[in-house]
């Protein structure tokens, strides 16, 4: 799906007056398996993706071991434009920052991980979903958490959404 009638200049206007703006997503993915998280993008507005961060646990082992490395990853999709943003799964080690969280109480490394934001530029349609397809290898269950930062534009009269 694309966007018509989209006037620019209203839309760059429009940008002053808008406000920052967050979606977070968080969950278990199971030791092993696979499992689909999503994001609804609210109807009143478009969101604007700037970028994002985001952490996950490296737990693998057995009993809540630290491994030190991540086994998680990721393929993201837009299902309002039915598109795969992602072309496979990426370890989320490789994009998400801080990225790696040492699991607490656990001897061993800490995660030495740099805050560096992720610049991700893409616009999600209002009433859309962000899918987020999470496949973990460990042997244990392992969290991420992940924001999209970006910025909210309210629907535009004479802007719609088909084919």
């Amino acid at each position: 799906m694309e966007l018509k009638n989209l006037d620019i200049n209203t839309l760059l206007a429009d940008h002053k007056k808008q406000y920052q703006f967050f979606y977070y997503a968080s969950g278990v993915v199971p030791a092993g398996g696979q499992q689909t998280f999503n994001v609804a993008i609210s109807a009143d507005a478009h969101f604007l993706c700037t970028y994002f961060t985001g952490d996950v646990t490296s737990l693998n082992g057995g009993a809540g071991a630290d491994g030190g490395q991540v086994q998680v990853s990721c393929q993201l999709f837009d299902n309002g434009r039915n598109l795969s943003l992602f072309d496979n799964a990426i370890p989320l080690s490789l994009f998400l920052s801080p990225g790696r969280t040492r699991a607490s109480g656990t001897a061993g490394d800490p995660s030495n991980s740099l805050f560096f934001p992720v610049e991700y530029n893409y616009l999600f349609l209002a009433s859309s979903t962000i899918r987020m397809v999470m496949t973990n290898a460990a042997t244990d269950d392992n969290v991420f958490r992940w924001c999209f930062h970006g910025y909210k534009y309210r629907v535009l009269p004479g802007v719609s959404k088909s084919s």
